[in-house]
């Protein structure tokens, strides 16, 4: 029988007994770590331990953290670059083995990065149900928690029914969607399930006023051991009379339903059996997407839809129809603005600090009055370097006349930008950031640096929550 498994998950059991304290050698450059227990303390061998940075997958970029137990989590993966030119030892010490409990990973739809630890039950043919893994690290020994990414990173790609996996391992797991699962015993006989998930392809966006055809909300629907046919599917939301022409269109753009009942917080599409795309066949999925137009001269915040799983039916084969349980799937939460703008990483040929750092562009749309940036947020690491910089801002080419900012920060930090901040209508603006007055480290073994363009604020506006404005952070490293 063919099964769909829409998620995994990892459980840590409690371990009777286990050492209190660990170390963990951190060589020259780039380690790779985890913890299997909460961490209670950490020290370090090296007094120069500033030199230590972290960082985490966050959002599929990497995101740099601070290295104290309220940062680091178990059963996370992270990735320590090490800029001393000797080892730094790590001293770990876990919480008493009274204080833990087990622990979950769940594993969302997507990438996920983990950390396999010794589990009582091992996940056996559930793991099977991945489709694909990757083997990323090898331990250096059985018990030994500091694992090196090896030097030609010789990345081991294996099919879905891989053995159990290894302990102290980290792998790539590969999910077609998070666990969601609803099961309806009609008689002793029946085991038909259907599953109802977001696709996770959905994000906060901001809205233009007049636009068309705006995805609003997406969800999976899978028919397990059985065909199904939808009912009716009901929401609720906030600000949802801001749009109208509300249809629900399958991932080939045919109409499922017209939105019917409408308010500012509720919607309905009924009837949808009466379509012949209303139907998702046995062992199969459909995506479908709630679809609308916004109305015109409309500017608000805080647009969100819920699916109300307990409120919606589905039919089986049988003709019996029955509503669904279980969690409500939610939309992203949404804005409409009467002005908006494009925010995009700019080509950067000649990438040093001291003269183009990180280039990004804004385009203002031909329609409207322009745009004005009221400040950006920038971050610069530099490693083997001592800071003594100034970073400067400017716009389209170096030149005292265009500069839009020039100051110290540290680390991250909002930039409010004093002139040359201005887009016209159909017009393209690059934005230079350089990071000027950085001398080397004569007693660094390296040196890199990264710079990064975390928000970008138009109009009162923060960008960085709306991924059809901008893909951010935009950073380069070198």
């Amino acid at each position: 029988m063919k099964k769909f498994i829409l998620a995994l998950a990892i459980l840590l059991n409690t371990v009777p007994a286990f050492a209190a304290t660990k170390d963990v050698n951190l060589s020259p450059g780039w380690n790779v770590f985890s913890t299997p227990y909460q961490l209670s303390r950490i020290s370090y061998s090296n007094t120069d331990w500033s030199w230590l940075f972290f960082f985490r997958m966050n959002n599929w970029s990497w995101e740099q953290i601070r290295s104290n137990i309220n940062s680091i989590k178990p059963l996370e993966w992270y990735a320590v670059l090490n800029s001393n030119r000797g080892d730094v030892r790590m001293h770990l010490e876990f919480h008493d083995s009274s204080s833990l409990y087990s622990i979950t990973q769940y594993l969302t739809s997507w990438w996920n990065l983990i950390w396999m630890i010794p589990i009582q039950n091992p996940i056996g043919s559930i793991w099977n149900e991945a489709i694909s893994s990757i083997d990323f690290t090898k331990s250096q020994s059985l018990n030994n928690l500091s694992n090196k990414v090896n030097s030609s990173y010789d990345w081991n790609i294996q099919n879905a029914n891989l053995s159990t996996p290894e302990l102290w391992e980290s792998y790539w797991i590969y999910m077609q969607n998070p666990w969601y699962y609803w099961w309806d015993q009609g008689t002793s006989s029946w085991n038909g399930t259907v599953n109802i998930g977001n696709p996770d392809n959905n994000s906060n966006q901001l809205l233009l006023a007049w636009s068309r055809n705006q995805s609003i909300l997406s969800f999976r629907v899978s028919a397990l051991n059985d065909n199904i046919t939808l009912s009716d599917i009901r929401f609720t939301g906030t600000h949802l009379s801001s749009l109208y022409n509300i249809r629900l269109v399958d991932s080939n753009w045919n109409v499922v339903g017209t939105a019917s009942r409408l308010s500012d917080t509720s919607w309905a599409f009924e009837n949808l059996d009466v379509s012949s795309f209303s139907s998702v066949q046995k062992d199969t999925s459909k995506i479908l997407f709630v679809m609308a137009d916004v109305n015109d001269k409309t500017s608000i915040t805080g647009l969100k839809m819920i699916l109300k799983i307990s409120d919606s039916h589905i039919r089986w084969s049988n003709w019996r129809i029955i509503n669904l349980s279980w969690s409500d799937v939610v939309s992203w939460v949404h804005s409409i603005t009467q002005t908006i703008a494009a925010i995009n990483k700019a080509l950067n040929p000649n990438k040093e600090l001291t003269t183009s750092a990180l280039r990004f562009t804004v385009t203002a749309p031909p329609s409207w009055n322009g745009v004005i940036m009221n400040s950006i947020d920038v971050s610069a690491l530099l490693s083997g370097y001592i800071w003594n910089a100034t970073v400067k801002v400017y716009k389209n080419l170096i030149s005292q006349s265009t500069l839009a900012w020039a100051g110290n920060i540290w680390s991250n930090q909002k930039i409010l930008l004093w002139g040359n901040n201005s887009t016209d209508p159909g017009n393209t603006n690059t934005f230079i950031i350089t990071v000027e007055g950085a001398i080397l480290n004569p007693n660094s073994s390296m040196s890199e640096w990264i710079v990064r363009l975390e928000d970008v604020v138009i109009w009162g506006i923060s960008t960085r929550a709306y991924s059809n404005i901008a893909q951010l952070p935009i950073s380069e490293v070198k």
